[in-house]
């Protein structure tokens, strides 16, 4: 993994170089682009996990399955996300952060204006939109971006495990819930996946 010296989030080589590409070709726009996310263990994973759970748990006194389902749509089980590979990406731009949303009648011209242009130019340097919120449990992600060169492996290898029991521990809120269940919440989580970014990336 290497470091981007200004958000101090990390990746694997050749997605943070394909990242600065990409941010050196988005200025000469008008746009700086920040990273929000990179490369996530699992420890922080299940605290961004358990932070949305317990905020269901506390204001929609949901039982373990409507938690489990609200809190998917949000953010990927602990061991079943994407930024555990080093090549998924959240990216935002400096002047916007903090404000990007999914798209909606009242999103703000400069939002969807940068959105346009992410989804023009980031496939030339070898990433895809993977979330669009067609199918599966994770909704509509227009900021995060996985760099297909690579992640198209390790989705591929992913997808072909059979046990997750040894990455699941008591640390992960409504463990007993995700264990019982994994089946259909692993089908859920890989049913988000955009499977038209092979051809959706030119590198």
């Amino acid at each position: 993994m290497i470091q981007d010296p200004e958000s101090g989030q990390f990746a694997l080589p050749g997605v943070m170089q394909s990242f600065w590409k990409l941010k050196e070709r988005a200025a000469q726009d008008g746009w700086h682009l920040i990273l929000n996310s990179g490369y996530r263990s699992f420890k922080s994973q299940a605290s961004i996990w358990n932070r949305y759970n317990r905020l269901y748990r506390k204001t929609d006194k949901l039982d373990a399955e409507g938690r489990v389902r609200a809190t998917m749509t949000l953010v990927s089980v602990p061991g079943l996300s994407r930024h555990h590979w080093g090549t998924d990406l959240d990216i935002s731009e400096r002047r916007l952060r903090g404000q990007l949303v999914n798209v909606q009648p009242a999103t703000p011209a400069k939002i969807v204006e940068f959105y346009d242009w992410m989804d023009l130019n980031a496939p030339k340097f070898g990433f895809c939109k993977v979330y669009l919120g067609k199918k599966g449990a994770v909704r509509d992600e227009p900021w995060h971006w996985s760099y297909f060169p690579y992640s198209r492996i390790y989705e591929s290898q992913f997808k072909s495990i059979q046990d997750f029991h040894r990455i699941l521990d008591i640390h992960v809120d409504d463990v007993k819930y995700l264990m019982r269940h994994f089946p259909e919440v692993f089908k859920q989580e890989t049913r988000s996946f955009n499977t038209d970014c092979d051809s959706a990336t030119q590198n």
